[in-house]
């Protein structure tokens, strides 16, 4: 009886917590998508243009990140991958690290406007790397 009352009990326990997980990840994704919103209208405003591109493409990404360096740097941030034609959305992670003579603190937004869906499929399934030196 004791067991099944302690059994009782574990599950709801979990239960609840993964109810509270599930609001977690919810209001982490409605920041993600409130941000997109607020960095696709920055863009558009810059560049009315681009309000068209990104309607007729098979998808877009928007990332907003945020660093700081001192000689050694990083930086991170969540954006979306949203397909046009499915309606669907990726949620996703960005991280960089630099070296060298710097100093400062950024924020930044970035948008990807995919040509094919091969591109934006292979962008979703293994990341994009790019790098540069100054």
């Amino acid at each position: 009886m004791k067991l099944f009352k302690f059994l009782t009990a574990a599950v709801m326990m979990l239960s609840l917590a993964g109810g509270a997980l599930a609001s977690e990840k919810s209001d982490k994704q409605a920041e993600v998508r409130k941000a997109t919103q607020t960095a696709l209208a920055k863009f558009y405003k810059a560049d009315p243009a681009l309000k068209a591109a990104v309607a007729k493409a098979p998808g877009y990404a928007v990332f907003s990140t945020f660093g700081m360096s001192f000689l050694v740097g990083g930086a991170g941030g969540k954006g979306i991958v949203h397909n046009n034609k499915t309606k669907k959305d990726t949620f996703m992670k960005v991280a960089q690290a630099s070296a060298g003579v710097q100093i400062g603190i950024a924020e930044s937004e970035t948008l990807f406007i995919f040509k094919n869906v091969a591109g934006m499929n292979q962008f979703v399934g293994k990341g994009w790397t790019a790098g540069g030196t100054g």
